[in-house]
Parts: structure tokens; sequence; C-alpha cells
């Protein structure tokens, strides 16, 4: 809310709009650290606090990364093995999406402003596929202006690069993401291999990160 129409009550009069929409279903809000008024607009509705997610980008490559792996967009066969894949990987965990090779491919299928802004790119070896992950090309749609770095990582961004020059992030989404049991390498390929191949599609993948999960 513009700081000149605060404390007039348009946040909770938002906030109990779109939860009227949502109607009976899990709402989930992602809060960014600091802010205090989000975080007490969420008490008065919110029944619990599940911890906190760390969002690191990481900057696209301009060169292709060498891998003994076939990676590649999903396609035919590979949705129902990529479901599959990625319902073991999430098994046991409190929150998960469930996900069949339909709706797999029918995420993957959405069109905004006349192309697919999703992707599924899958790691075969030996004709299996043995991890996946799902990119969203957020860029096409919105971008994240940066507007105040904390001194010790304007140092490390001087390394990193990944805050661009223009410190507007061009971002591409990942979800979905999975490896099978004891193919870690599989999954740092799959990974490596995004970070190149969607570089036309925006300057920075974020990952949504639980630090207690696997990934």
């Amino acid at each position: 809310v513009h700081r000149d129409h605060r404390r007039r009550g348009i946040a909770r009069a938002l906030t109990d709009w779109r939860l009227e929409q949502a109607g009976d279903a899990l709402v989930l809000a992602n809060i960014q650290s600091g802010n205090e008024g989000s975080f007490a607009n969420a008490r008065k509705w919110a029944t619990h606090f599940i911890g906190q997610l760390t969002t690191p980008p990481f900057g696209v490559v301009g060169r292709a990364p060498r891998s003994r792996f076939e990676l590649r967009e999903a396609t035919g066969g590979d949705w129902d093995a990529a479901a599959a894949g990625l319902a073991r990987f999430e098994a046991g965990w409190n929150l998960r999406v469930p996900e069949t090779g339909a709706s797999l491919e029918e995420w993957a299928s959405v069109e905004v402003f006349g192309g697919r802004i999703r992707r599924y790119l899958v790691a075969v070896d030996g004709g299996e596929v043995v991890a996946g992950a799902g990119f969203v090309e957020a860029a096409r749609v919105t971008t994240m202006q940066i507007e105040h770095l904390p001194p010790a990582i304007r140092v490390l961004n001087l390394a990193l690069r990944v805050v661009p020059k223009d410190r507007v992030l061009r971002q591409i989404g990942m979800n979905r993401f999975w490896w099978a049991e004891g193919r870690e390498d599989a999954g740092r390929a799959l990974f490596d291999h995004a970070r190149w191949a969607l570089r036309d599609a925006g300057n920075a993948i974020l990952v949504a990160l639980d630090l207690r999960g696997p990934v």
C-alpha cells in the first residue's frame, strides 16, 4: 500500500477479498523478511507460520556445459516418467502438488502473449529419465528492480555477477525439480544445462528453497 494511503484498511480489504475468491483452499503467503506490515496482516488470518524460504538467484551462462546426459525438453513418454520421479522425490513432504504425466504436460503448455511461458526439462541416461525441472519465463510478464544492496552483497556480486548493472532481475522461476535416488549428478547437470539453455529468457534463475530440504 502506498505510504500516503496506509492505516486505512486497504490491505485488510484486499486480503479479505482474495481469501473470499480462494474459497475452500490452502492459501500460502510468501512474505519478504522485514516486511512487518505484511506479517501483521497475515497474523489476522493465517493459522500457521511454517518456516523460512530463501530465494537465491543464479546467473545464466553463455557457454554450454559438457555433459554425458541427454538434456532436453520433455516430450511424449517423458511425462509419466517425470511425474513418477517427482512423486518419489517428494514422498513424505508436508506440502507438495501431486502431478501426473498429463498435468505436467498441461502445465508446460500454458501460453501467454501468444507463446509458451513454461518449459519442463529432463535429463536422460540410457533411455531413462533420471531428473527433471520446470522453468517459468517470468520475465515475459514481470521484472524485479533491486533498490538496495548491502555492502557485503555488492562486493560478492563483483565476483558472482548475479545482479546485473542495471539492477533489473529478469527472472526465470524454477520448480518441480527432482532427481532419481543417488543421481544428484543428473540434477546438477540439468541445472547447469538450464542456466545455458534459458539464457535468452532472462538473466537469472530463481529457486525458492527450504534449506532443510534436499534441493
